[in-house]
């Protein structure tokens, strides 16, 4: 699949609805006038490609929305496409220069673990709240502990113990962890977005550091990781690396999500819990903020989207008050 084509995927989707005066339909719709598999439309559409167009609804029911502020596209796509059998298969267009090839779509001429490499709105959350904080909180930069002060603290033994749970391979264990998203003085804020939610970080939920964390709600985090491991990123450098694999182990590439071993899974799922520990002993609490989070009938992601600022404000300041 390449990207223009994507391009021309999402002008087509948009000029559809625009035309038929749709705010959205369903991936098998539009799939149909594509001359796509519904599911393939879909997963090119949704967050784990980057994109916004494909969400669920509350009854979990897949919808293909226009894109943000779409006008109508110039390009002329017909309503309705047809499939041949040859190899010069096209989407019927008025404008035969701007035809999509079918054979170009077709799932089995593109791979899926090779998504569009772009994740811009991923990189964007963090940044919109970052700057909200930034006006209400002084920045701070808070220690990040080494390993020989890991190794010092009363939980090192169950750091090992996790480490190992998680198949991890190295005898020393990793402590790269990066900096925090949010530092202020008083407090740390993590904004974990759609890749912090896997059974991986599931398996750290578990350790017992947890059982009195009352900046944390685990329960509903545990629940995070069984419902949304599906929109995790399973391609690239957002399931393995080389480093990752030196932690953990070659990973497998399981499209069903049946048998996997995504080291970069993995290594985050590791690295959260080794920021949730280093809060523990620098005595600094850490905010964690899911964007599933609803908050006022919001989700926090839909917060951060529409920069609603005092609505943020209010719930971080709520979210302090519980850590008192």
């Amino acid at each position: 699949m390449k990207i223009q084509d994507l391009h021309r995927i999402i002008k087509y989707k948009n000029q559809y609805l625009i035309e038929n005066n749709k705010d959205y339909c369903t991936p098998d719709e539009l799939a149909e006038k594509l001359g796509m598999k519904g599911k393939d439309v879909r997963d090119l559409l949704r967050q784990d490609a980057g994109l916004f167009d494909a969400q669920q609804d509350g009854s979990n029911r897949w919808k293909i929305y226009k894109s943000a502020n779409c006008q109508k596209p110039q390009v002329n796509f017909t309503t309705q496409s047809e499939r041949h059998s040859d190899s010069e298969q096209r989407i019927s267009n008025n404008t035969a220069n701007n035809a999509i090839q079918s054979s170009d779509i077709d799932s089995p001429r593109y791979d899926f673990n090779t998504k569009p490499k772009a994740n811009k709105q991923k990189i964007l959350k963090q940044e919109i709240l970052k700057k909200i904080c930034t006006k209400h909180f002084s920045t701070h930069t808070h220690e990040r502990l080494s390993l020989d002060k890991l190794k010092a603290s009363s939980y090192y033994d169950e750091i090992v113990n996790v480490y190992h749970r998680l198949g991890g391979i190295l005898t020393t264990i990793p402590a790269g962890v990066g900096r925090y998203d949010i530092d202020t003085p008083n407090f740390i804020i993590e904004l974990d977005e759609e890749n912090h939610f896997n059974r991986y970080r599931l398996s750290t939920l578990q350790s017992d550091v947890y059982n009195d964390n009352h900046n944390l709600d685990v329960e509903l985090y545990k629940g995070y990781c069984k419902s949304y491991e599906n929109k995790c990123c399973t391609y690239g450098k957002y399931a393995s690396s080389d480093s990752t694999n030196k932690q953990f182990g070659k990973s497998v590439v399981d499209g069903d999500l049946k048998d996997v071993n995504r080291t970069r899974w993995k290594q985050r799922a590791f690295y959260d819990y080794i920021k949730d520990i280093t809060s523990l002993v620098i005595g600094v609490p850490i905010i964690r903020i899911s964007i599933y989070e609803v908050y006022k009938g919001k989700t926090i992601e839909t917060l951060i989207k529409n920069h609603c600022e005092d609505l943020l404000i209010e719930y971080i300041n709520m979210r302090l008050e519980k850590c008192k």
